[in-house]
């Protein structure tokens, strides 16, 4: 039992500077405003050895790396959202995180669940899974909350 813990502890600290590594470089690769998010492999996989409380706590490192290349303005994109106004602000911290964490979260319960039965299906539905829970729930919540500081900017309108 002692020796199980040590090794999560060892794969989360590992797969941590990993998330963090890969976001910062991986943030310089664009397509217009908004980077590839390169880091949620590191995330997926972590989540699948790990478990997911891993995936949910290396979302959540992705989430906060977003927020502070926001707030020290290495992402142009999260910057313009903090500082759009304070709510919208505030809505963008909590954007980041969950979104990310929800991703680690969601694709590590999806390959839990389905690796018993079969493994390569429990990779490719958690692979999947990840991409498509941190920009669903991110374009759902910029054409919500974040849609009027956003059309204010020419930059990211059509």
């Amino acid at each position: 039992m002692k020796k199980e813990k040590m090794l999560r502890l060892t794969l989360t600290a590992i797969f941590t500077a990993i998330v963090l590594v890969v976001q910062m470089v991986g943030s310089s690769i664009k397509v217009g405003p908004v980077s590839f998010s390169l880091v949620l492999i590191p995330i997926v996989v972590g989540g699948m050895l790990i478990g997911p409380y891993g995936g949910a706590f290396l979302g959540f490192v992705f989430g906060l790396v977003t927020v502070i290349g926001g707030l020290t303005g290495a992402d142009p994109f999260t910057a313009y959202l903090l500082q759009a106004g304070t709510s919208s602000a505030i809505f963008t911290v909590l954007l980041c995180l969950v979104k990310a964490t929800a991703a680690g979260l969601v694709s590590a319960l999806i390959f839990k669940a389905l690796s018993n039965k079969n493994k390569y299906l429990g990779v490719i539905l958690a692979s999947a899974a990840a991409p498509i829970v941190n920009t669903g729930i991110f374009v759902l919540g910029t054409l919500t909350v974040l849609a009027a500081p956003l059309s204010a900017n020419p930059a990211f309108v059509n």
